[in-house]
């Protein structure tokens, strides 16, 4: 089955093609020198299992294979192959002691394993490593039956430590384990018969695919047991894309009839068709979807870049949000899919995976004092920080919204004070897991602030788009339950952090009096409804500058506390790691640098020989007191006049970093981006700065001066988002920009490098938006934007200048000291957009502290590098937040049937196809894609067939006897033209009718890159 083909694009470590008698070594032979090896004790005492546990804590064995065993340590996710769950008594029975001391002492380095597993004979004696044995023995339980999970009627732990033990995984690949060399093993159930594929392991040359060559191992009969070989055979056959069997025996494998031959997809799809069931619709047989259920999630922000001890400063206060949507997807008896809301009589569960609280070993937010009531101490019941960043937003009697009549300010509620904050919840009440909110069509969500002088007030801001199941702004860490051992946050380090976290919802029945009751089951593979999610949250990576010489000496000053303040820790604290004694110093030696600039106080009472508070009476600053910032809400500032009004907090901290390091790359675009904003990865062996992709030193200066930052790594954008993924494929469906920038930007010597931050956040994504005269967004008329036109127009339309060169060198493209230093004029020569005004004379950047950052007026839009109907919704549903005339925030936009456009390509910086194989920074997501996927292995946009039954070319069954019935293509840009606004009452009829297919082919042929 092995295919000696060159290594694919994108492909993990892809193991070389050998000669027969090289590979009969991949099968894993028992060495005679560990056969029928006896433990020298009975593994069953209590002392032996007792002194066992205490190997394996010491060892360090939980970071892989989890503090109970179960695979799922905090460095599994990264892992290829993955630890295997040493609590599955159906696996551990199969293996001898014998076998077991083997592997523990000579590790997985040598084929067929190649693991992460070390080889233990130098580090423990004898007696130790059969302790270790002895431990591991005892904590294996026999798992109920709702639990055991059978392939082929093979327990599947056991199947795939089949699949690792024989080499299989060598070459080929199985739930997305493995490698590339071979095809994906997880679908051979559907295309071949059980006998086929016993006769393919035990005389592999006897039927040679096309496109294969014979260069399996000949003797898999002799050197693998009779026992193994059945057990395998039934595991493969039972392989039927993910639809494993729940208990019992396995199903057929479908026959291939000759209806089916002719359902084989033609017409060029990313995807493959085949390996899903099929089913006659009025006569014509469709593929179904592969899960008749599905749930969509994401986050409403790009990334959450947020402190975990809050003892000196807070940025951005923690605030991480579980959203999602739920579809019921086509049926012969119902082939149109629907959007599920409670009136379907379903709740959605959520939580985060192995993350269930932050406050103690993993966060320091509510133990911080604060004075919340501004009585001018920090005793009072409340008093506490997490109570204290939200009292600026309020509410009158609910969520909703509502106002009643006569209201005034002694009848606000204000988050923080009225209503606190509990420990491990979010400032909506929303704890770490428990069943989500769901928003109608007006959104939810919804509280007030005051402006920015006090003229205006209550301003709502709608925080959840309509049609979401929300669970909102939840303290997440980056750091997974147990990470730390109980201990104290004085200890984290930076392989402790897990930025790319599991969240999971599922679907949950729910009875006549409202309460959730079981979870739902689906009815296409028996599995409980319960989808992953990633919800990416990393801490902003001050420490390495601020805690070194670096940003401690700026002309004729000289900052030294932060020495003070780290050898405090040092000194007092040794369990303290140096990455959080230099933590703690960044933040003093910010604060004292920010106290001689600009005059403040903060370290005004710092004490440097305090065990708490060190601060004094004033405690914590939160920079949002002075700095506005709308995506905290925060539209009014601290001392803040009209005469003297203060940076909003976004344009403060990027004007100071770009004026002052810059730090061009070989290519003249600027590195503090990714140095500053947070930098770790989803494996953690590539979280130390100053390694690997880092882009920083732990001196604090940038590693990609004589290269391209482009290929630096981790974070909130770069190795991670589909626009710096050189495996991304098109479509692009792309403007005259875009086409620029994927030729000029994106591609550097014939290789497709992605996109930098500067090249979306710049000023071109505002002067288009302040351009936009919109009408219809996905169908905009002549004179309504500037994103149709040519570069040449645009160009003239901006700077009133044919000068392309100079558009783009200023407006697309910018770098260090260019002409009119744009990176830095960017934020502080900023005007904010025309915004509507919020009352007489008053428009609404001039009633916010935080002017139109993270408003749309101030991001940029898909519409800037994409042709429509590859746009945002139309904006104005969510003012001040987005504008009518004007394209909304992808976060708010939907598509048809009022799905969400996250729900599809995912949140933005982690859009699908995120970047996989070496260096890739979020595998999660990745891992979320292919949950949807056809074929097991496309991980791009949704697709049609993820909801609706399609025909061979992949178009749904509403589409059929249209001009579209045979082309994938030009059926997603009509898919993409329909809106909630005016797209959901159309029939199919009257929908091809408003879209021809002409105009949508037309849009393919001309903009599909």
């Amino acid at each position: 089955m092995a295919q000696a083909t060159p290594e694919p694009e994108g492909a993990d470590t892809v193991i070389a093609i050998l000669a027969d008698e090289q590979r009969e070594r991949w099968s894993a032979q028992l060495p005679e020198t560990y056969a029928d090896i006896e433990p020298p004790f009975s593994l069953d005492e209590q002392s032996v299992v007792a002194a066992g546990e205490t190997v394996y804590l010491e060892q360090n064995c939980a970071i892989c294979h989890g503090w109970t065993g179960k695979g799922d340590g905090p460095f599994s996710p990264g892992m290829n192959p993955r630890p295997i769950d040493l609590t599955d008594a159906a696996l551990m029975n199969r293996l001898g002691n014998d076998y077991l001391f083997w592997r523990l002492s000579e590790g997985g380095l040598q084929p067929p394993f190649l693991s992460a597993m070390p080889a233990f004979e130098p580090m423990l004696t004898q007696e130790k490593r059969w302790q270790a044995i002895a431990y591991l023995r005892s904590i294996g339980t026999e798992p109920s039956e709702e639990e055991i999970v059978l392939v082929g009627g093979v327990d599947f732990q056991v199947g795939m430590n089949l699949l690792q033990t024989h080499g299989c995984l060598a070459c080929h690949r199985y739930n997305e384990r493995g490698n590339f060399v071979g095809p994906d093993l997880q679908q051979m159930g559907a295309k071949y018969s059980r006998e086929y594929l016993h006769r393919a392991l035990v005389d592999p040359s006897a039927d040679i695919p096309a496109g294969f060559t014979d260069t399996m191992p000949k003797n898999y009969a002799e050197i693998i047991s009779a026992e193994d070989l059945g057990l395998l055979t039934n595991f493969l056959a039972g392989s039927v894309g993910d639809r494993s069997t729940a208990g019992g025996e396995p199903e057929e494998p479908p026959t291939e009839t000759e209806e089916a031959v002719e359902l084989v997809a033609t017409s060029g799809l990313p995807f493959d068709l085949s390996g899903l069931a099929t089913a006659d619709f009025n006569g014509q047989a469709l593929f179904l979807p592969p899960n008749f259920y599905n749930i969509f999630i994401n986050y409403e922000l790009g990334m959450h870049c947020v402190g975990f001890d809050m003892s000196y400063c807070c940025v951005i206060p923690p605030y991480n949000s579980i959203q999602a949507q739920a579809v019921r997807g086509s049926s012969v008896e119902e082939p149109m899919p629907k959007l599920l809301s409670p009136d379907d009589g379903v709740a959605l569960k959520y939580g985060v995976e192995n993350n269930t609280y932050s406050e103690g070993d993993k966060m320091q937010y509510w133990s911080i004092a604060k004075d919340v009531n501004g009585d001018g101490d920090m005793d009072d019941p409340g008093d506490n920080f997490a109570n204290y960043v939200w009292t600026h937003l309020y509410i009158y009697e609910d969520l909703e919204g509502s106002i009643p009549d006569g209201a005034t300010e002694e009848d606000r509620l204000h988050v923080g004070q009225e209503i606190r904050v509990q420990k491990d919840h979010g400032p909506s009440g929303m704890p770490m897991e428990g069943f989500a909110v769901y928003a109608d069509e007006d959104g939810g969500n919804v509280v007030f602030t005051d402006s920015r002088y006090g003229n205006l007030s209550n301003i709502p801001l709608i925080l959840t788009a309509s049609y979401l199941w929300d669970a909102l702004g939840l303290p997440l860490t980056a750091f997974d339950d147990g990470v730390i051992g109980g201990g104290s946050h004085r200890t984290i380090d930076e392989i402790h952090f897990q930025p790319y976290q599991y969240s999971r919802v599922t679907l949950h029945e729910v009875g006549e009096d409202g309460t959730p009751g079981d979870p739902i089951e689906d009815a296409y593979n028996g599995d409980i409804v319960s989808f992953i999610g990633t919800n990416p949250v990393d801490i902003p990576n001050c420490v390495w500058c601020h805690s070194s010489d670096r940003a401690n000496r700026f002309g004729q000053n000289d900052y030294r506390l932060y020495q003070t303040e780290y050898t405090y820790w040092v000194e007092n604290y040794p369990d303290i790691s140096d990455y959080m004694a230099r933590l703690s110093a960044s933040m003093i030696g910010i604060l004292e640098i920010h106290d001689d600039k600009h005059d403040t106080d903060f370290l005004a009472e710092y004490d440097p020989d305090a065990a708490t508070n060190r601060l004094g009476s004033k405690g914590p600053v939160h920079c949002a007191d002075c700095h506005g910032d709308n995506v905290q809400g925060r539209l009014r500032s601290t001392d803040e006049t009209p005469e003297e009004p203060l940076n909003p907090l976004t344009e403060s901290i990027h004007m100071v970093h770009l004026s002052a390091v810059a730090d061009q790359d070989a290519f003249g675009r600027t590195q503090s981006c990714q140095m500053c904003h947070p930098t770790h990865m989803q494996n953690p062996d590539l979280n130390i700065s100053g390694e690997d992709f880092s882009p920083i030193n732990q001196d604090g200066t940038p590693r990609f001066s004589e290269g391209d930052i482009r290929n630096a790594g981790g974070g909130c954008y770069l190795r991670r988002d589909a626009h710096t993924n050189p495996d991304a494929r098109p479509p692009f469906f792309l403007n005259a920009v875009g086409e620029y920038l994927l030729a000029e930007v994106a591609t550097e010597g014939g290789e497709l490098r992605g996109l930098y931050c500067t090249n979306c956040h710049n000023h071109n994504a505002q002067a288009l938006y302040h351009a936009d005269t919109l009408v219809h967004a996905k169908n905009p008329g002549e004179g309504e934007t500037l994103r149709s036109l040519t570069l040449e127009e645009i160009a003239r339309a901006v700077t009133g200048s044919d000068d392309v060169e100079t558009y783009v060198a200023y407006y697309l493209d910018p770098k260090v000291g260019g002409e009119g230093n744009p990176l830095v004029a960017f934020y502080k020569d900023h005007l904010p957009a025309a915004l509507p005004e919020v009352a007489e004379g008053a428009s609404y950047a001039d009633a916010s502290a935080g002017e139109d950052w993270w408003l749309a007026a101030g991001e940029p839009h898909c519409a800037d590098c994409h042709v429509a109907p590859f746009v945002e919704s139309m904006g104005g549903a969510y003012f001040p937040i987005d504008q009518q005339g004007k394209y909304s925030l992808f976060r708010y936009s939907k598509g048809h049937a009022n799905i969400a456009c996250q729900s599809c390509h995912e949140s933005i910086h982690g859009l699908y196809s995120v970047r996989t194989g070496e260096g890739a920074a979020d595998q999660t997501t990745h891992e979320q894609a292919l949950q949807f996927s056809p074929d097991g292995e496309y991980a791009g946009p949704v697709t049609c067939v993820a909801c609706h039954a399609v025909n061979s070319d992949g178009v749904p069954s509403q589409l059929l006897g249209t001009e579209y019935e045979n082309d994938y293509w030009a059926s997603v840009v009509l898919m993409h033209f329909i809106t909630p606004e005016d797209g959901e009452e159309m029939t199919p009829e009257e929908l091809v009718e408003a879209y021809p297919y002409e105009r949508s082919r037309g849009i393919v042929e001309e903009a599909m890159r």
